[in-house]
């Protein structure tokens, strides 16, 4: 049987960020998960590798990514 790993971020926001986000996460190849409601997005980034180490440096690379595109609340 295979070993696989998995890690899941959940985040909630504005649809025009919710988009940027979205793509951001396709472009590293994870799953992405949207739901909306009464004007919010919910996004559920899903993220699976074969070794824990592939994971934890692919999933850094996505937080930095996505750090650039959510703005920073004063």
């Amino acid at each position: 049987m295979d070993e696989h790993h998995t890690a899941v971020l959940n985040w909630q926001g504005t649809r025009e960020v919710a988009e940027r986000m979205e793509t951001c996460a396709n472009g590293h190849h994870a799953e992405v998960e949207r739901i909306e409601e009464r004007g919010e997005v919910c996004l559920s980034i899903t993220m699976r590798r074969n070794d824990l180490q592939t994971l934890r440096d692919d999933m850094d690379a996505l937080l930095v990514a996505l750090a650039d595109i959510e703005p920073i609340e004063p």
